[in-house]
């Protein structure tokens, strides 16, 4: 089994979306494709990849058969670790000039991608 086969078993057994996981990852979805389709290896992100999935690096890389993630689900700093970015970048980026509205409704839809990661 290759690494992109892995990631899209993972990715449909948690009900993911490749957007959602490109998302997770702070990558577009094109990028997460190429991941699973082999066009590319995801060197970068494959301590993410492994944290979000809840599995070891060596899993997805076919060193191993078992992917030896004792619960099956990241840790709380896996989830800590992957979502880092991405709060750092809607902090940044759109939450800079935004109404205090607009800041609620942002860390409220940070908090659901927050529940379906779990």
């Amino acid at each position: 089994m290759t690494i992109g086969e892995r990631l899209r078993a993972l990715r449909t057994q948690r009900g993911y979306s490749q957007e959602q996981v490109a998302k997770m990852l702070g990558v577009g979805r094109t990028t997460y494709l190429k991941y699973e389709s082999g066009e590319n290896k995801p060197s970068r992100n494959l301590d993410k990849l492994a944290s979000l999935f809840g599995v070891t690096t060596d899993y997805l890389l076919g060193r191993t058969a078992s992917p030896s993630a004792p619960s099956g689900k990241p840790t709380k700093d896996a989830a800590s670790e992957v979502f880092d970015d991405e709060i750092r970048t809607l902090a940044r980026a759109k939450l800079k000039d935004s109404s205090p509205e607009q800041v609620a409704e942002r860390k409220e839809q940070v908090k659901k991608m927050i529940e379906v990661f779990w």
